[in-house]
């Protein structure tokens, strides 16, 4: 007789604030570089995607153009099939199997969708320290 054992999956830490969007170490960057938080104003391009549900934060640093943008919001995999075929019309490339990125330069974004949740970072960078997908 063979047993399987299926591991159980590790859980994804919730990303349901601001303050822990993002890794502690990029955080820590961010105050370095002179990026403060400060309340997102409306978005076009996220206000009609993120919804009631979703979370969107913003970091600036003063009398610069310089600007870190994240957001998430739950949808099932169907939703995000939509948005990704919409968005590599629109010029993005797929950069893993649930993700897309913009690669251009001073206006690059990525989206990621992981469990339920489609994260979506600019720059496109700043991707790898969203704290749910680690």
């Amino acid at each position: 007789m063979t047993v399987t054992i299926t591991p159980t999956p590790t859980p994804i830490p919730e990303t349901d604030t601001c303050d822990n969007a993002f890794t502690a170490d990029l955080n820590s960057k961010m105050a370095t570089d002179g990026l403060t938080f400060r309340a997102d104003g409306p978005r076009e391009e996220l206000d009609s995607l993120v919804g009631a549900d979703g979370l969107r934060c913003e970091w600036t640093k003063p009398q610069t153009d310089l600007t870190v943008r994240y957001a998430n919001w739950t949808r099932d995999m169907p939703a995000w099939d939509v948005l990704r075929a919409q968005l590599l019309a629109d010029g993005y490339i797929e950069t893993g199997p649930r993700s897309v990125s913009r690669p251009i330069p001073e206006f690059d974004s990525a989206y990621r969708y992981r469990d339920g949740v489609i994260h979506y970072a600019s720059p496109a960078r700043f991707i790898g320290w969203i704290t749910a997908l680690q």
